[in-house]
């Protein structure tokens, strides 16, 4: 474990020993709706960082990171049948209160500026040491996901209310991009293209 040296208000603990030893650009692809057309459209750059169910079918990725932990088996077991292979790559999440069974490096950080899954995909992104770090399929806004349904989540995917929550989920976004990203984060999708800029 390391110390968190900054951003007391997000990382809340020491960070673990794989922080900072990862170096150059990172894209980030999440579940959005249109993010078939944007890794078609756009240049993956560097390692790839998977959010979520789109880590089922990415064909190659080095970190996987889950906002719901418990989850992780099921996708693995998903992955396997698709791909046949589960190896070669690192599961992250938040730690609270989770005890890691399925997920192999767990990390001190804050839900109120990580409310989703891309929030905290971005944040332990640059906590890795990625830089430069482009998203994708991660748009903010109430389009959908990529899938129409996912029978391999046993528990049936959360939809996410963009009534009431979105502008915590904006503010997240926002508080972010003024106080940790630091211009190293920028997107191709939606809101977040437009909070964020485009690389």
């Amino acid at each position: 474990m390391t110390s968190a040296p900054f951003h007391g208000d997000l990382v809340t603990g020491d960070l673990p020993a794989i922080a900072g030893t990862c170096k150059g650009p990172a894209t980030v692809i999440g579940p959005g709706r249109d993010v078939k057309s944007e890794l078609s459209s756009f240049q993956v750059r560097g390692h790839v960082i998977a959010v979520t169910t789109v880590g089922i079918f990415l064909p190659r990725l080095h970190h996987w990171i889950m906002g719901v932990p418990r989850k992780m088996m099921a996708f693995k077991i998903a992955r396997t049948a698709m791909r046949g292979v589960t190896n070669g790559h690192t599961t992250h999440a938040k730690e609270e209160g989770y005890n890691g069974r399925d997920i192999d490096v767990l990390w001190p950080i804050a839900g109120l500026h990580t409310p989703t899954a891309g929030h905290t995909a971005a944040v332990i992104t640059l906590l890795l040491g990625y830089a430069p770090v482009i998203l994708m399929g991660l748009p903010a806004d109430d389009s959908g996901h990529f899938y129409p349904d996912a029978p391999i989540n046993p528990d049936g995917l959360e939809q996410l209310d963009y009534g009431e929550r979105r502008g915590k989920y904006q503010d997240a976004w926002l508080w972010l991009r003024d106080n940790f990203f630091e211009g190293r984060v920028k997107s191709v999708s939606g809101n977040t293209r437009e909070w964020l800029g485009s690389p």
